[in-house]
């Protein structure tokens, strides 16, 4: 494939291009990176759900003169792709990899397929004007063999997808947490490590045969019943392990992992603390979709709570010895100040009922309100 007018920048030491294409070069021209057990288990995405291309597949049909999309597909390629560079042109051999924009890109196929199938020469233009349509599209340069950029590629789908959308992250997640395995580059990146930690946190407290979290988490899109996902609980530890890292040096694989089997084993008492005090919320140490307290409302709020009391710890802890370097000694302390928080709170089960008082506080201000409900006994004015 060759493309002719585009613009060249790079972000975060990413090379890209900038340009447009007809619908119907695209559609010759691009693959999905789709997560399949047997034939490609380090897929990324889900397959596109018919549903909702359809949806926009009649929406092109039904406003054929007014398209306007003008938010950019993304798209990668290997570096080894590029066949010819020159100051205006890019040469490229193979497909194209979508990395947002699937949808989009079957809603048009849909929508010229039905036109197609409608053989009139009324149609028969319609299907032309679809295919013709020029769509903004950004492409990443990545060296997959440098697994370090392939992070890049899947953290853009996650960056993307877990803002404002309703789409699933988690298989990209898993993906980046393996490729995190393959080299120790993410010890120089702070996020990279708080992702790491969180996703092998996340998995292991899913994983256990006796934790409140057995089989609560969904981990990849055929998880079902689960109550929340590995995106969203690993945010709700990111507060955690950002002040965990801050005051411990962490230099190495084994740190790392050191740090990480606290955590399982930290996160896990303390919601074994919960569970007592709010015994009513789950169905025999498992966890009960009917409440609030396993989803994003419960575990964001509480974590926030937790996060307090790791704070007020370290400082105790450096007012007294003038350091942090007791790990063990920080979370039993901290345990016991949780543990005291949520037994002098005045929630109670039937707060937490799904369609209770809690519910509709699912956004970041909300777990800030719940927070302080439990803190308080009332929301703040």
């Amino acid at each position: 494939m060759i493309i002719n007018e585009l613009v060249r920048l790079a972000q975060s030491n990413i090379d890209m291009f900038m340009t447009s294409l007809k619908v119907k070069e695209i559609i010759n021209n691009y693959e999905v990176d789709i997560h399949e057990q047997e034939k490609n288990p380090q897929g990324y995405q889900r397959p596109p759900i018919p549903t909702h291309y359809r949806d926009i597949g009649k929406y092109l049909l039904d406003n054929s003169n007014t398209i306007f999309l003008p938010t950019a597909l993304l798209a990668a390629i290997d570096k080894r792709q590029i066949i010819k560079e020159s100051h205006n042109t890019l040469e490229i051999q193979g497909k194209i990899r979508i990395v947002d924009g699937q949808h989009r890109i079957k809603g048009f196929e849909y929508a010229i397929e039905k036109e197609n199938k409608l053989g009139s020469n009324i149609n028969n233009k319609l299907s032309q004007r679809l295919e013709d349509f020029q769509l903004p599209l950004i492409i990443m340069v990545i060296d997959l063999e440098n697994p370090s950029e392939k992070i890049n590629e899947v953290s853009s789908f996650i960056n993307i997808n877990s803002k404002g959308k309703k789409v699933s992250t988690d298989l990209a997640i898993n993906l980046r947490n393996e490729i995190y395995k393959l080299n120790d580059e993410y010890l120089l990146d702070e996020n990279k490590m708080q992702e790491k930690i969180a996703t092998e946190t996340t998995k292991h407290l899913t994983n256990m045969n006796d934790s409140i979290w057995t089989n609560a988490i969904k981990l990849v899109p055929t998880d079902k019943g689960r109550v929340i996902s590995l995106n969203l609980y690993n945010k709700s530890l990111f507060p955690i392990i950002k002040q965990l890292i801050e005051v411990y040096e962490i230099n190495n694989d084994k740190e790392v992992n050191d740090l990480i089997k606290h955590l399982q084993l930290f996160i896990n008492e303390i919601w074994n603390i919960v569970s007592i005090v709010w015994p009513g919320c789950f169905s025999n140490k498992r966890c009960n979709k009917d409440y609030n307290i396993q989803k994003g409302i419960g575990v964001h709020a509480l974590h926030l709570i937790l996060t307090d009391c790791i704070s007020t710890n370290i400082n105790k802890l450096i007012s007294k010895d003038n350091n942090v370097s007791n790990l063990n000694e920080l979370l039993s302390q901290s345990i016991n100040c949780f543990k005291e928080v949520i037994d002098d709170s005045k929630v109670t089960e039937k707060d937490w009922y799904t369609g209770g008082r809690f519910s509709g506080y699912n956004s970041a201000s909300g777990f800030k309100r719940v927070k302080y409900y439990i803190l308080n006994g009332k929301f703040p004015s």
